[in-house]
């Protein structure tokens, strides 16, 4: 009796360890891919630009950095795309990256916005500016989740 227990206790581990090995293999872990990267430097008015367009439908991240002088003026910023339902938008009244003053000389901000695009619609980048806006730079980097 103890030579049969003996003769299946391999045969018992490798069943665990392959059903481990299986388990572990058919888990595929996905980090973000960066799909595309847009630098405006030094912008003195309205912007309208595609960040990206998908070729296929999925989820998205948008991450925004925008700097300028300091002033008591910002850009509005929003990101626009087009889901199932239609035309999306953050807040049509206001910005979707709120202002940080870092210090008398700049000010600052980042935001991130998840959307769900479909496939042959572009995700944009659109500022709305004062008269008195002073030149501003803008980062957005869209990511497919």
């Amino acid at each position: 009796m103890k030579l049969s227990s003996l003769l299946l206790l391999p045969l018992l581990l490798v069943s665990v360890f392959a059903g481990l090995f299986y388990a572990r293999s058919s888990y595929v872990e996905r980090s973000p891919l960066v799909v595309a990267e847009r630098s405006l430097l030094q912008q003195t008015g309205q912007t309208g630009v595609v960040l990206f367009t998908p070729k296929v439908t999925g989820n998205f991240r948008v991450s925004i950095y925008q700097n300028q002088l300091a002033s008591t003026y910002a850009p509005i910023i929003q990101v626009t795309w087009t889901d199932e339902l239609g035309t999306e938008q953050t807040d049509p009244d206001g910005s979707v990256c709120p202002l940080i003053i870092n210090s008398s000389q700049t000010t600052v901000s980042g935001c991130t916005v998840f959307v769900h695009a479909i496939a042959g619609y572009p995700i944009q980048l659109n500022t709305y500016v004062n008269p008195a806006q002073p030149a501003y730079s803008l980062y957005a980097t869209v990511e497919e989740m």
